[in-house]
């Protein structure tokens, strides 16, 4: 899930932490602020720092008070997100979907990290709600969905589930047995040397190996295996290929090495939706994080989307999502104020 991030820096100072730095650790596609901040604005205080364990698994570390009032927000990729919430008061968004994070520590009994897991299931705008006053302090492990399809190829029908189930979120107390590993990780230092690094990676392995256990139980009671799913998902991305590169039906079944009509059947009767309905759906998805995210006006955004006129788009828009294109940006831009 980790935002498109080429140079992650490691060894952040305490202290200030400024726009530019949060920018550095988590600016991905069409990241920015609302309200608009500065490269050198104070926006916390604490610790903040990312630890880059290979290139698609991070660790970031946050503790901190946040000193000013805005939305961060940018694109995320494929992939699952795991929290230890020592003590926070946060809200974010995966696209049109809120959730709240809640863990106060008013004496001992409190002082039980709370595990949390977030499923992203496909590319969708995500945002994080930065409000002055508020503590934070929790480790956060992104993985992409590649990282942990490489790890469960001899077992992918879980994972695949998983990722099915887009948006879902979950939150536990931490295990016991991990109090150790909490401590360790929250304690640790900047810029880890090589044997450091061993250790920490062994840690959040663990963290990890923990969470997925803990979510296979629910895939399992939500989503029953169904046979021949590693193919079935492998139909799934292909067509979500075709959303990226704008490719015609006729070219997705050659690349699938069936025929349209099979193509079509195949989908409907897996997905119990047709393809041509499925790539719209994902277009618009995708046109909807543009129009947060990005500078575009939304003529830009409907021809990106293969619409000729901003009529059409914004007619198939209202109908996907129950708004129009200017009260989708509207109600992004006005969240800060009413949370003000």
């Amino acid at each position: 899930m980790q935002k498109s991030n080429s140079l992650v820096r490691e060894g952040w100072p305490e202290g200030q932490i400024r726009e530019s730095d949060v920018r550095a650790i988590n600016g991905g596609t069409g990241f920015h602020h609302l309200p608009e901040t500065q490269p050198a604005q104070v926006l916390m205080e604490g610790r903040l720092f990312p630890v880059q364990l290979s290139n698609d698994l991070f660790l970031h570390l946050a503790d901190c008070y946040e000193k000013e009032t805005t939305v961060s927000s940018s694109e995320v990729s494929p992939g699952l997100s795991v929290n230890l919430v020592y003590e926070a008061d946060i809200r974010f968004s995966l696209g049109g979907e809120s959730y709240e994070l809640r863990h106060s520590v008013k004496d001992a009994a409190d002082r039980q990290p709370l595990m949390h897991a977030l499923v992203v299931g496909r590319s969708d705008m995500f945002s994080r709600y930065i409000e002055k006053g508020h503590r934070v302090k929790k480790l956060n492990i992104t993985m992409s969905s590649d990282w942990l399809r490489a790890r469960f190829r001899g077992d992918t029908a879980m994972i695949e589930a998983l990722y099915q189930s887009h948006g879902s979120s979950k939150t536990w107390a931490l295990p016991p047995a991990l109090d150790a590993v909490a401590e360790r990780l929250i304690t640790m230092k900047p810029s880890p040397d090589a044997r450091q690094r061993l250790t920490i990676e062994a840690d959040v392995l663990g963290i990890i190996a923990a969470a997925l256990t803990h979510l296979e139980e629910s895939v399992k009671l939500k989503q029953p295996l169904i046979s021949g799913r590693r193919a079935q998902y492998q139909l799934l991305d292909l067509v979500d290929s075709a959303v990226e590169s704008g490719a015609e039906l006729s070219e997705i079944a050659r690349n699938g090495r069936m025929s349209v009509s099979t193509l079509q059947s195949q989908f409907k009767k897996t997905f119990n939706i047709t393809v041509q309905k499925y790539i719209r759906k994902r277009v618009l998805e995708r046109a909807r994080c543009k129009l947060i995210t990005g500078n575009l006006s939304i003529g830009e955004v409907a021809y990106q989307a293969g619409y000729n006129h901003s009529s059409n788009f914004i007619t198939a828009f209202r109908r996907e999502f129950g708004i129009t294109p200017a009260e989708c940006i509207s109600r992004h831009q006005n969240t800060v104020v009413k949370r003000a």
